[in-house]
């Protein structure tokens, strides 16, 4: 019952996330940007875009020959487009379309031009006529920005009424979990609690999960800090969240890294995705050690795959890691 009740809540969600992109875009047709091209990932596309204020959200809608429509190149579009706006206090919300029939279907109005193409979509009574969407946003249907980024797509486009869910980064919040494993550590000001868990509703990549939170003393409100996801299960790493002090604690795994110097009020995250030069995600054990002193200075080793000459590369940084530039005797 439980599993039923998470995945009806995940077509709901949807569709109001559908609807609400659709009807957002409509009401700011006359700002969106048109490109075209390979963009260095691999296959052509048309690209239509625009940016809502309030909150801040990036709408885009693709066009995608039928003939590059895949899970793998997906995948590699909808992560293009988030290194695009690499903000993550800006949401996104992004339809594919394969057909520019049904495309210019929703682009006409009836009551006007059915001639114009200077429109986003619009809603129509049969649903939407995208055939993958792709969300980036918090850990709720109303939360705005956020770490989680997320698609549905249909992998026959004969069949669009079936669909598939896939986890690019952060987790599905929308799917209940088995959890496996907890643990917490604290400290006068603040705690981090770590969960180990596995989804229960048919969403991919199948994998173990692990999710970093935090909340304050004398508060019961759990904040995600950031998850990730590991190819194979493991224990939680509890000698990779370290607290300071009751102001100053961080936590890393895989490749990602968060610090507050504030007591949990707020946390600066490093994501090597975005920060490392010439990185391809992901390696579940590319940060081997982060130590940071009382005073700010420390370092974070990085065991870089085969192919890369560096073998092992340190980061330095002197503000707890808020930070961090690469020691170039490490090269």
């Amino acid at each position: 019952m439980k599993k039923e009740q998470s995945a009806i809540f995940a077509s709901v969600a949807l569709g109001i996330l559908s609807a609400m992109f659709l009807l957002l875009t409509h009401s700011l047709t006359s700002s969106f940007i048109v490109n075209g091209g390979q963009e260095n990932i691999g296959f052509p596309f048309e690209l239509r875009e625009v940016k809502s204020p309030d909150p801040p959200t990036w709408h885009a809608v693709i066009v995608l020959s039928s003939h590059y429509y895949s899970k793998e190149n997906l995948d590699r579009l909808f992560l293009w487009y988030s290194k695009k706006h690499p903000n993550k206090e800006e949401a996104l919300a992004i339809a594919v379309y394969t057909d520019q029939d049904r495309l210019r279907s929703y682009l006409a109005d009836p009551d006007d031009d059915v001639s114009r193409n200077d429109r986003m979509p619009r809603p129509k009574r049969d649903g939407a006529a995208w055939d993958a969407h792709c969300w980036r946003g918090g850990d709720g249907l109303a939360s705005g920005a956020g770490n989680n980024l997320l698609y549905t797509y249909s992998p026959n486009l004969n069949s669009r009424l079936r669909t598939k869910r896939v986890i690019l980064r952060g987790q599905d919040y929308a799917s209940a979990r088995k959890i496996t494993e907890t643990w917490e550590a604290k400290n006068n000001a603040f705690k981090i609690h770590v969960d180990a868990y596995d989804l229960l509703m048919d969403t991919e990549p199948t994998s173990k999960y692990y999710t970093f939170s935090a909340v304050r003393s004398g508060s019961d409100e759990l904040k995600a800090i950031l998850t990730i996801r590991q190819d194979q299960a493991t224990p939680i790493p509890r000698n990779q969240v370290v607290l300071l002090n009751d102001q100053i604690g961080y936590v890393f795994m895989g490749w990602l890294y968060a610090v507050t110097t504030d007591g949990a009020k707020t946390w600066r995250k490093w994501d090597a995705e975005m920060e490392l030069p010439n990185w391809q995600c992901c390696d579940s054990g590319l940060i081997q050690n982060v130590q940071i002193r009382l005073d700010g200075f420390g370092v974070m080793t990085l065991k870089l795959p085969p192919q890369r000459s560096e073998g092992i590369l340190t980061l330095r940084t002197n503000d707890y890691g808020q930070h961090w530039i690469i020691d170039k005797n490490s090269r």
